[in-house]
């Protein structure tokens, strides 16, 4: 392998990786032969062990005594609402299909008792209508022909002008 002025950004990871000592035998390899040729990549890995020495000598941050107990809570919680969280959707999913089939029911039965009486008329109706013929019946069943009504009419016994001076 020759040597190269730049390293590319999968070398730079690589050599990461190769740090962590999560590369496969090839790539470390690789990497191993990159080293023996490129300064610039020794360099790197330098900086890259340096840097990993000052991240050790930091320290750990340390949790309180209750962060355990406080997270696991939460998690605790938040299951909990969770789980009411789906009770309550799938009961409001419940309450909302039982109250469309209701409305579509009771729509269904108005539209059918007012349908029926439309299509359907109900023969009582039809003796309402005719009440008052029926009523004078037997008066009209005297009449014998049309020609006898006719007679009547022509005989002026009936006329209006007749009718209201003999009121005066």
């Amino acid at each position: 392998m020759s040597s190269q002025s730049e390293l590319t950004s999968e070398q730079r990871a690589n050599l990461v990786a190769y740090l962590d000592g999560e590369l496969s035998e090839d790539a470390t390899n690789e990497i191993e032969q990159l080293l023996a040729v490129s300064a610039e990549a020794r360099t790197e890995v330098e900086k890259l062990s340096s840097t990993w020495d000052f991240l050790d000598d930091l320290g750990q941050p340390k949790a309180s005594p209750g962060f355990s107990e406080k997270t696991l809570a939460t998690v605790k919680i938040a299951e909990v609402q969770s789980a009411n969280g789906r009770w309550l959707s799938a009961s409001a999913r419940r309450g909302a299909v039982t109250t469309a089939w209701i409305v579509a029911m009771a729509l269904s039965a108005v539209l059918g008792f007012f349908g029926t009486n439309r299509w359907f008329p109900n023969p009582a109706t039809a003796l309402t209508d005719e009440l008052p013929l029926i009523e004078n019946l037997h008066i009209y069943s005297e009449i014998e022909t049309a020609d006898f009504l006719s007679q009547l009419r022509d005989s002026g016994l009936f006329d209006d002008k007749q009718s209201n001076e003999s009121e005066e």
